[in-house]
């Protein structure tokens, strides 16, 4: 059984992955606190930010899931953030390097594009070129995260290029723990509210991709955008655009009302991702195909 070192396994999701990849692998959790609950053979007190304590983590592992990281949530601290994410990824890329590591999935956010979390700019001038949003669509973030986000990803092709680690960079939208739907259904469905291009991801869904990355034997580096594919408030897409983003006159091709804003096609395309957890409007929780 494949052996896993999962960073920031004690975080607000990392619970949820690290025991749905229990099912699947050998899991070595990594992260300041060890959350009770947690599915994994062995757990490593540690620091994404101390080189040494990586190292010691990473030993003896064939992958790394890298979920550590710090929130872009509080502005209290950025540049903490910028110190935490980026000096973090790349620790952990270099220390998968020397112990002969040869793949990463790095857990990165749909703040990357700079659509959300626009802290220097309104979202009314985020520079939209296109909808659907998809991987090929220019990235401008503006804030601390996003710009650690981006960092980050840009350091994973560098080690794909540069030694021919396997890189997998997940662009989630907001993720929803099971826990968290009648919250959401309550607070969320007005359109202003969001701070996003209105889509949501499963805590299971992003699992289920990092599962996909794990296996996948053929594709080097890329960067996939995660979520359910569909929208997650009740607007319909067509007044979502009309509202927020009035350049743009008519529903693009490919897009109906219920369709995310964000594309997940490249995602179903080269990994095989299919979101099973579904927002639907309902206050009880996802729907789930049979």
């Amino acid at each position: 059984m494949m052996k896993i070192l999962v960073t920031g396994s004690s975080g607000r999701t990392g619970p949820s992955v690290v025991n749905s990849l229990a099912r699947h692998y050998e899991i070595r959790g990594m992260d300041l606190r060890r959350a009770p609950g947690l599915q994994c053979a062995d757990f490593y007190y540690g620091d994404i930010t101390d080189m040494l304590d990586v190292q010691r983590a990473i030993e003896g592992v064939e992958a790394v899931v890298h979920l550590g990281a710090r929130s872009g949530n509080s502005r209290m601290d950025p540049e903490n953030v910028i110190r935490t994410n980026v000096t973090g990824t790349y620790h952990i890329l270099e220390a998968a390097r020397e112990a002969g590591v040869t793949r990463v999935v790095l857990i990165s956010s749909e703040c990357a594009l700079g659509y959300a979390q626009g802290r220097f700019r309104p979202k009314g001038q985020f520079p939209l070129h296109y909808l659907p949003i998809d991987e090929n669509h220019p990235d401008s973030p503006t804030s601390e995260y996003g710009l650690s986000k981006l960092l980050g990803e840009r350091l994973c092709r560098g080690y794909t290029e540069g030694c021919g680690m396997q890189t997998f960079c997940l662009r989630p939208s907001s993720i929803l723990l099971p826990e968290d739907y009648s919250h959401f259904a309550r607070i969320y469905q007005d359109p202003e509210a969001w701070d996003n291009m209105w889509s949501v991801v499963d805590v299971r869904d992003v699992a289920a991709a990092i599962h996909l990355c794990l296996e996948n034997r053929t594709l080097m580096h890329e960067v996939f955008y995660i979520n359910s594919g569909l929208m997650a408030v009740e607007t319909p897409a067509s007044e979502i655009i009309r509202r927020f983003f009035p350049d743009i006159t008519e529903l693009p091709e490919g897009l109906d009302d219920r369709k995310s804003l964000i594309s997940i096609e490249k995602a179903c395309r080269l990994l095989g991702y299919t979101p099973r957890y579904l927002w639907q409007g309902e206050s009880d929780g996802p729907g789930e195909p049979g």
